[in-house]
């Protein structure tokens, strides 16, 4: 354990103890802005050693790694038998229609691309990855219980999907999509030279309300936004259809420096990773988390993710 706390910054995040007052405190805001914003960011949470050892082990794997080229609708789900039917995501019943009925719902269901390398859990020796060692650690695990309001968190019992590793070259991108889990933890190990930045609409549907026409027109300002690097020119665009919209909140955009954790709750915000630009790769680990024991992915998720089930 001792090790493996060496490659967490422990100055800032003294997660080692948590009945410590300045954990506490830690925890504490990072609650709040989980609730608030349904996101928290935690810069440089891993040791620039750490990053650096990592990195290296994960190109060197990324060599014979599988690479994927997915399409899919933001719900994640197969299309209705219809597509003139309303579509309702997987965790409501809600069947509110649609404003303008056939043409949202092609919208909806339209294709979005996400393409990636992916080194996978049993590839990554704790031995050799940081990281690797890093999410084996027991502290780390009680930490994000603590913030994300759990009584406890299990490391994901699958040997493909517990730890992955996403390389995003030039072009690769994660297309708008809600997650199926609360939540998902991820931790930026590159960032690229341009591009690659995560956007999401924060809150966009409830459990009980899938704000059908809210999806429809966030999709339409997402259109528009995309290829926006100015900041100032992005924030004037986002007011001007934060006015002409109640049902879409305004895009929110976040650039992650190498070693930053973020914790996000993304089963009702809509999200994405943008086309990465330049020849620097965009890599991301991602750290899966369950509130049971003993969890392990169908072998359809397998195969379709990783290209293998064993």
């Amino acid at each position: 354990t001792q090790k493996q706390m060496e490659w967490i910054n422990e100055a800032s995040y003294p997660i080692a103890d948590l009945s410590n007052p300045q954990a506490q405190s830690l925890v504490e805001r990072l609650r709040v802005q989980v609730k608030t914003t349904g996101l928290a960011r935690l810069d440089n949470f891993l040791t620039p050693e750490a990053i650096a050892r990592t990195v290296a082990v994960v190109r060197e794997l990324a060599q014979t790694a599988y690479r994927s080229d997915n399409t899919h609708n933001v719900y994640l789900t197969e299309p209705p038998a219809s597509s003139l039917s309303p579509p309702t995501p997987h965790h409501t019943t809600a069947t509110r229609p649609l404003t303008n009925g056939a043409e949202q719902c092609i919208w909806l269901y339209a294709n979005q691309t996400s393409t990636k390398t992916c080194v996978t859990s049993d590839a990554l020796d704790p031995e050799q990855c940081p990281l690797a060692a890093v999410y084996r650690c027991p502290e780390l695990t009680r930490f994000l219980a603590s913030v994300l309001g759990k009584e406890q968190l299990y490391q994901t019992a699958d040997k493909l999907g517990a730890l992955n590793v996403h390389l995003y070259r030039e072009g690769d991108q994660l297309g708008w999509h809600f997650d199926r889990g609360e939540f998902a933890i991820t931790l930026m190990l590159q960032s690229p030279e341009a591009g690659g930045d995560f956007e999401y609409y924060p809150n966009l549907r409830t459990a009980a309300e899938p704000n059908h026409d809210g999806v429809w027109q966030a999709l339409h300002q997402a259109g528009s936004t995309q290829q926006v690097e100015d900041e100032a020119l992005l924030q004037q665009q986002q007011q001007q259809q934060q006015a002409q919209s109640d049902t879409v909140p305004i895009l929110q955009r976040v650039r992650m420096d190498a070693g930053s954790m973020l914790i996000f709750c993304g089963r009702n915000s809509m999200h994405r990773v943008a086309p990465v630009k330049g020849n620097k790769e965009r890599i991301l680990s991602v750290l899966s988390y369950e509130t049971q024991p003993d969890v392990h992915l169908n072998e359809y998720t397998r195969l379709k993710f990783y290209g293998r089930s064993v």
